[in-house]
């Protein structure tokens, strides 16, 4: 079996693991996902502080808007972090930049296909190094860090010279014991799920 096969059928596997999920614990499952991320980049002694020494005030982290068939961050609550937000905006030749701007600020677009919200045309452009971290938003990960994305291959690319923290977000149910990968796939610094938060760096 080919590896592309091998990640679609990984998809179907996670895609079933939702099918009896309720709007209610589809819900659920966020809000504690939110306040795991709350707790993660908020913490005094956590990585972001500690790792980088800088201020809360400071973070500038690259983020996704969610879709309905993606885990969902955001709460009203990480507004007390100050944390400088980017969001990513797509080309049609396959790249992908962030650019500084809030959630609520963000535009609905449906250039590539499904409706996505991305920043203003006048927000302004995020270099990689300006980032502290990524969230990164994915099908599936595995326990070793790996990550099962779409099969569009933006993050990837976006990643190969990115040097900051790479954090997946998901859904406990998202974890599996491996999932497929190939030589260009990145690897996770980070997994926060609504269960807890998985440290790949050692």
């Amino acid at each position: 079996m080919t590896n592309s096969s091998q990640k679609n059928l990984a998809r179907k596997f996670v895609k079933k693991r939702f099918a009896n999920v309720s709007k209610l614990d589809w819900k659920n499952k966020n809000d504690l996902l939110s306040l795991q991320l709350i707790q993660f980049l908020g913490r005094k002694e956590g990585f972001l502080k500690s790792s980088l020494d800088c201020p809360n005030d400071n973070l500038r982290v690259g983020a996704y808007a969610p879709m309905s068939t993606e885990a969902n961050w955001y709460s009203e609550g990480l507004n007390q972090l100050e944390i400088k937000w980017a969001f990513p905006r797509f080309t049609a030749q396959g790249e992908m930049d962030f650019f500084f701007s809030g959630i609520k600020e963000l535009i609905p677009s449906n250039c590539f296909g499904p409706e996505i919200l991305v920043p203003p045309r006048d927000a302004k452009i995020a270099s990689k190094e300006e980032l502290s971290c990524l969230l990164i938003p994915g099908i599936a990960f595995d326990t070793q860090g790996d990550r099962l994305g779409k099969g569009g291959g933006y993050y990837d690319r976006y990643l190969k010279m990115f040097t900051g923290f790479k954090i997946g977000i998901c859904l406990e149910e998202q974890i599996l014991e491996k999932v497929p990968s190939c030589n260009h796939d990145m690897a996770m610094d980070y997994v926060v799920t609504d269960k807890q938060v998985y440290d790949f760096r050692t």
